[in-house]
């Protein structure tokens, strides 16, 4: 979400709250498509663990000071297979 790459250079930018709370809407919609009971039982118990926690980073956008904050620590927990 912060990262980036202009004319081959990587670096990161600031993101406003705006940008971050439709990103947490977009993402919060996609992870309760995975928690149906179908694709639930799908995935690993690994993958339950992962999207749990992910899921309650994205709802604990109130305990980050800064939309960079939360920014950085949603990508952290982002699972790698989502």
């Amino acid at each position: 979400m912060r990262k980036q790459r202009i004319d081959g250079v990587d670096s990161v930018r600031d993101v406003e709250w705006d940008e971050v709370r439709g990103f947490r809407h977009s993402a919060l919609l996609l992870i309760d498509e995975y928690q149906g009971a179908m694709r639930w039982a799908d995935l690993t118990p690994e993958q339950q663990a992962e999207l749990t926690a992910y899921r309650r980073v994205l709802l604990d956008l109130h305990l980050h000071e800064t939309a960079n904050d939360w920014a950085d620590a949603i990508m952290a927990a982002m699972p790698s297979w989502l």
